[in-house]
């Protein structure tokens, strides 16, 4: 993740964040391989999803990203979008709601073998 924008008007606030193009994470045979990928402060409580474009290298590999909450240090149910597509392709979690006025990391793992990789095109929450 290379940066985060908050732009407010009186009734929209529209957050953006990127990973940068052709971040790769390195396979890990199982779960947790989890590596930080960025970090976020959200100044109000919201409804998002995650936003995930990317690829794994080989077909058994699984690419799945979370968010955790830096105030606990726990994974927040919910938030996991994952494919395991060889070509890019779009996913999106589910709806989550987050809690104002904390930060947020955002974690991404490639899992089901070692010597592969997924590729994170971009990776955002979004509305």
């Amino acid at each position: 993740m290379k940066g985060f924008a908050t732009t407010s008007r009186p009734s929209l606030e529209i957050l953006s964040a990127y990973a940068a193009g052709q971040d790769d994470i390195e396979s890990v045979a199982a779960t947790p391989g989890w590596q930080v990928v960025g970090a976020f402060y959200l100044p109000v409580s919201a409804a998002l999803r995650l936003e995930l474009i990317g690829s794994v290298s080989v077909g058994t590999l699984t690419m799945r990203t979370r968010l955790v909450d830096l105030s606990t240090n726990l994974p927040i149910s919910g938030t996991e979008a994952s494919t395991t597509s060889t070509t890019e392709t779009r996913s999106l979690s589910p709806i989550f709601e987050l809690t104002g006025a904390r930060s947020y990391q955002i974690q991404v793992e490639v899992t089901g073998g070692t010597g592969g990789f997924g590729t994170v095109r971009s990776l955002s929450p979004t509305v």
